[in-house]
Formats: structure tokens, sequence, C-alpha cells
């Protein structure tokens, strides 16, 4: 009956993806946005939050998620958009339909060669803090496209704004 939240992320609700039937009304709602994106010239989009199964105190299992990841991997195919496999490293092995990874802090976690394992050269990786983003540099640079941010993504017009790529 409550919106479900976690705490580390409090301006982000979890999806109630717990049965068939919830997890087709989101993707209706989700698809749509996919099809601004696809309307507005995108090439591609990454859904965020793929892992809410781990931070959802038990709420939705993972095969909960994977069944919805596999709607929004439809959907996307549908509106001509390649998406990507955003963080799961857990997910990197079974070859759901995804065209490409994002995975942030992948150094941090040790997690940059499952995805480079199954997408090759087809990873972004972001990093958030400069010892993590040098090290990966001087470990893949040239091999995949590595991204240096700031972790609130704030505009280019803010003192906080840090975008580098090696």
């Amino acid at each position: 009956g409550k919106p479900l939240i976690d705490a580390n992320w409090p301006d982000e609700v979890i999806l109630d993806i717990r049965t068939a039937a919830k997890r087709t009304e989101a993707a209706e709602v989700v698809g749509t946005w996919f099809d601004g994106c696809a309307a507005d010239g995108f090439d591609a989009v990454e859904p965020d939050n793929l892992d809410a199964w781990t931070r959802s105190k038990g709420h939705i299992s993972e095969a909960d998620a994977l069944a919805f990841a596999k709607l929004l991997i439809r959907r996307a195919h549908q509106d001509g958009l390649a998406i990507a496999q955003k963080n799961t490293a857990e997910w990197t092995g079974k070859r759901l339909g995804f065209d490409f990874a994002v995975a942030e802090e992948c150094e941090v976690y040790d997690e940059c060669g499952a995805y480079m394992k199954v997408y090759g050269a087809h990873v972004i990786e972001v990093e958030y803090a400069d010892d993590s983003f040098r090290s990966s540099c001087a470990s893949r640079s040239g091999d995949i496209s590595i991204l240096l941010r700031d972790r609130d993504v704030v505009p280019m017009s803010s003192t906080r704004y840090v975008s580098e790529t090696c």
C-alpha cells in the first residue's frame, strides 16, 4: 500500500513488478518513454533500476526483474532502439537480448571483465572517483568507453560538473 523506496536513493520509487499484469502495465508506461526517445531521434535507451530485486527488501524476486527486463528489451527493439543492460553484472551470462552495457563503477566492484566478456567493446564504463577512473584508464583505455562523472550528474553549468574520458 505504500511506495517502496530505497533509503540510499530516496527520490526513486521502486516499481511493483511482482506479477505478470503489473510488469505489463509498468512496461507500457516505460514503453511510452521509449516511444518518445525514438520519436526524438535517440538511438538507444538504458533503463535504470534493473536491480530492483536487490533493493526491494525481499518484495521483488530476481525472476520478476528478469521478466520485466525482457519486456523492456522487446519494447525498445520494437521502437528501433538499442537497449543497455545497466549494472546487474549478475545477468551477464544470461543473454537476455541487451545490445550493450552501461556499467557504473565496474572498476570499484571488479565487474568490468564480466561485461566485456559478453559485450566486447560495447560497454560504457562510468566511474565517479578519480582513483578508480585512472585505474580504469590504465587497464582498459581504448578497449571500451570510460567516463568519469560527478555522482549527481549535474548540468555542465554547475561548479560540481565533472566529465572526462580516456
